[in-house]
């Protein structure tokens, strides 16, 4: 077998974002939402475990709908999942996935059927046996998965959430129940594959909390803080996935590979020329017209606002945060943050000309220059 390499283009690529979250904080609404625009005007299918409550949104949703009865086996949900992209489903909503897990006939109750099956009630023999007695569960498990990830379709799994108590020793070593957070109910593995794995809270109305959600970083622009979910947020993640906003190249890499060489000049105080390289060379004529690096001073902090604005001109904006966090993850001095802070606005007013996403990287930046700010300065 001949094995090819070809340079690394996203385009095509699938989405699998997890709503996790309690009885009442807005999975299955949000759901709909996020599967509305990811499926880009196609059908949704809904594959609904709930006894039927996912008819309770027909009246909102265009969406296709199928129910699916106890027992849980994984193999059940692997065929109602086929059936919906066989119809042509442009995105599917599973909802719950946790019955797959811990519902009537589901993975745990697969498990204890074993046992009893090996063992009876010979509780020395089902100790000695409880590995063995999940072989068929996790290997049906598995195989749905693997499925999954070969559909080449955007799916939204809900899961049931709850809250996570561990006992741990305090100070004076007594063993005190302490909470642990809001955690999904389904295995592990489901966890691993998600694209993005949203936590809703309690009462939330479907705004994530996004401090303990889990998601690829180059996702992190299309969530705002304290926004619901929406429709908009699955076009985005759509276009994503279908290679929006490719990479300008060689053009792209030279700019970026520019601004990394000021990463060690960035505990230089603001004010200070000491230290300061020359300013890189202007982007060819054919770019957007671009301020001197060092406009205002020669100082490194000057350099890398105006190299800034030329990875904007050449980079869309999942790029130009890249290339920015970087330079933020390596300042350890306060004075080097607080500086980068005042870069940062003005630079943003100008990229808002460049990239729809402005708004939201600003935001994120924001958010780790106070991050490390307060672990500066501690």
């Amino acid at each position: 077998m001949t094995f090819k390499y070809r340079p690394a283009v996203l385009e095509g690529a699938t989405v699998f974002i997890g709503l996790a979250g309690p009885s009442g904080s807005g999975k299955t609404y949000s759901a709909l939402r996020i599967a509305t625009g990811l499926a880009q005007g196609k059908p949704i299918y809904m594959v609904d475990t709930e006894a039927r409550r996912g008819l309770h949104y027909a009246n909102q949703f265009e969406f296709m709908h199928g129910e699916l009865a106890a027992p849980f086996r994984p193999s059940s949900y692997e065929e109602a999942i086929a059936a919906a992209k066989k119809a042509g489903a442009g995105c599917i909503v599973v909802d719950s996935m946790s019955h797959e897990h811990e519902g009537p006939g589901g993975v745990l109750e697969w498990h204890e059927e074993e046992l009893y099956r090996m063992a009876k009630d010979d509780w020395a023999k089902r100790e000695k046996v409880k590995f063995t007695a999940w072989i068929k569960p996790k290997r049906a498990r598995n195989q749905l998965i693997n499925s999954i990830l070969q559909l080449g379709v955007h799916c939204v799994f809900c899961f049931r959430a709850k809250e996570k108590i561990a006992l741990i020793k305090d100070d004076k070593g007594k063993i005190v129940p302490t909470p642990m957070g809001w955690q999904p109910i389904v295995g592990d593995r489901f966890e691993y594959e998600m694209t993005a794995l949203l936590t809703l809270p309690p009462n939330s109305k479907g705004v994530p909390d996004l401090e303990i959600s889990k998601m690829q970083d180059q996702l992190l622009p299309f969530f705002k803080k304290g926004a619901q979910l929406d429709e908009a947020m699955g076009e985005r993640l759509a276009k994503w996935a279908q290679g929006g906003g490719d990479r300008k190249s060689t053009k792209l890499s030279q700019a970026v590979e520019k601004v990394e060489k000021y990463q060690k000049k960035m505990g230089v105080h603001e004010d200070s020329d000491e230290g300061a390289a020359s300013p890189p060379p202007p982007p060819p004529a054919t770019a957007p017209d671009a301020p001197p690096a060092s406009a205002g001073g020669g100082s490194p902090f000057k350099m890398i606002q105006g190299q800034s604005r030329r990875v904007v001109e050449y980079a869309d904006a999942m790029e130009w945060k890249k290339a920015w966090m970087k330079l933020i993850d390596n300042t350890g001095k306060a004075e080097g943050l607080k500086a980068l802070r005042e870069v940062n606005a003005p630079l943003m007013a100008e990229a808002a000309q460049h990239t729809d996403f402005a708004q939201d990287v600003s935001n994120l930046i924001s958010r780790k220059l106070e991050q490390l700010e307060k672990r500066t300065a501690a």
